[in-house]
């Protein structure tokens, strides 16, 4: 059972927002330089500028290609910015996201900035994501209280980015992963990295959990729910390496999970006496790579679907699988070496309320498609 796709990056940054300095932005959402030989006749980054948020001394304009979404947590990230480098406060308290009239603040969550270099992650939370959508980043004043976790609709159950060394859950659940015993946490990578930082499991016992009493909410029994991880590997273990487990790995054993390995990588889901499982695609054409994948398990329509890089790739019959309710602590990685995954994985999600086909594809493209988010040069009031 096995599924993965490509992401481009910038250094070991694989979100790419673009900073062009003297950019203007086509009818397409492809950012042209005018002197590139592309068109003249382009509407610039910021044509008709909105009011200014007071008290700040810099702003960048920010214009984003999506579809329609409501509340849509948006990936705002730099590998690197001299402006913001050079303006901003060194622990990026100051970093401040309006909405598209330049004076509402949006909540944010500031994963990583370094104030040295510029290198940025941040999310927002975009009340209604549209093809023609603009925000600010400003800086340059104040430092700005926020509250991260506003930026997580109640749609999210559990939002991980494995990032500054902790695993910390992003949502008001606040479900933080720990390491099950010394030595089994896996490693910080920075050199490879979907994002700014991702862990690196070694195949061998390597694990981060959260105990059944506290992950209760991440069982659903009977309900629809989601599960999303962002996973590169390069050399698989064995024929089943699970990177994200709530049981449902062998007979008797309730729950969900993500097979990958050799053969195919897939999606599994377990009632304790019937399996369904779905398919991502095969190891050959998958690994390798930074890939999305998400397993949507829509109990509305009695299916189980699939998705690698933000295209849907199987649909199975759950008809049959009853309540996945168990008492097994969630984890990235099984605890004791079961199932031991080896590579690299980020930005791990899990669904109350399964997301739709758009806004799968909408995830992906924030993190994968450098035409998704473009950011303008510096501009001064």
């Amino acid at each position: 059972m096995q599924g993965e796709g490509h992401v481009g990056h910038v250094g070991h940054l694989g979100w790419l927002l673009v900073g062009c300095a003297a950019c203007s932005f086509t009818g397409q959402g492809v950012p042209t330089d005018p002197g590139d030989g592309g068109p003249t006749s382009d509407v610039p980054l910021d044509a008709n500028p909105s009011p200014w948020l007071p008290g700040f001394a810099h702003r960048k304009a920010i214009r984003v290609a999506g579809v329609a979404l409501t509340d849509f947590p948006l990936a705002i990230v730099e590998a690197g910015d001299p402006e913001l480098a050079a303006a901003t406060r060194g622990d990026g308290g100051d970093l401040v996201i309006t909405d598209g009239d330049g004076q509402t603040i949006l909540a944010s969550e500031l994963v990583s900035f370094d104030g040295a270099t510029g290198a940025l992650e941040l999310w927002t939370r975009i009340p209604m994501l549209a093809p023609t959508t603009r925000a600010y980043l400003y800086y340059g004043g104040p430092a700005t209280p926020r509250t991260p976790t506003a930026v997580w609709p109640a749609r999210f159950a559990g939002v991980w980015h494995l990032a500054n060394g902790q695993a910390r859950d992003s949502t008001t659940a606040a479900l933080d992963l720990t390491e099950p015993a010394p030595g089994a946490s896996p490693a910080i990578d920075l050199a490879d990295g979907l994002s700014h930082e991702v862990r690196a499991y070694d195949g061998v016992d390597d694990s981060l959990r959260i105990a059944d009493t506290a992950s209760a909410s991440l069982d659903f029994a009977t309900a629809s729910f989601a599960y999303a991880i962002w996973v590169k590997v390069t050399s698989s273990v064995g024929e089943y390496d699970a990177p994200i487990w709530n049981g449902g790995t062998s007979s008797g054993e309730h729950g969900y999970t993500m097979l990958l390995g050799h053969n195919d990588w897939g999606a599994k889901v377990h009632d304790g006496t019937t399996y369904v499982d779905a398919s991502f695609g095969a190891e050959a054409t998958l690994a390798g790579r930074w890939v999305h994948l998400v397993a949507v398990v829509d109990r509305s329509a009695n299916r189980l679907r699939t998705y690698a890089d933000g295209a849907m790739v199987t649909s199975a019959d759950i008809t049959a699988i009853g309540n996945l309710d168990n008492a097994i602590a969630f984890g990235l990685g099984v605890p004791g070496g079961t199932a031991p995954f080896r590579g690299l994985l980020d930005e791990v999600r899990v669904y109350a309320d399964p997301p739709s086909d758009a806004w799968i594809a909408a995830e992906h493209q924030n993190l994968a498609d450098p035409s998704f988010v473009t950011i303008s040069s510096e501009e001064s009031p």
